[in-house]
């Protein structure tokens, strides 16, 4: 492939803040919201992939991700009385 196309364009990675704008937007977008306090861990999570991916940091597509295995998660949990309720499911917490 290096014949067929010899110029590569690579693209930086977005800040954390960049990527926390990014993923209220998506959240928002869903009609979700984080829990107070979760801000917090979630940046970390995308400091500590973007420190293990380097170059190949996914940015958007990897928050993508992470909303789904989140909400995921919350599934695989259960509700604590068996109900699942939108509005639980809208908060990450």
């Amino acid at each position: 492939l290096d014949r067929r196309f010899p110029h590569v364009i690579q693209f930086s990675n977005y800040s954390v803040d960049s990527l926390m704008v990014i993923f209220d937007a998506m959240l928002k977008k869903e009609e979700r919201s984080l829990e107070e306090g979760v801000e917090t861990e979630i940046r970390k999570l995308i400091h500590e992939e973007i420190e293990s991916k380097g170059e190949k940091f996914g940015n958007a597509g990897y928050l993508k991700g992470l909303i789904d295995k989140l909400g995921i998660e919350y599934l695989d949990r259960g509700a604590e009385d068996g109900i699942y309720r939108m509005e639980d499911i809208r908060v990450i917490r």
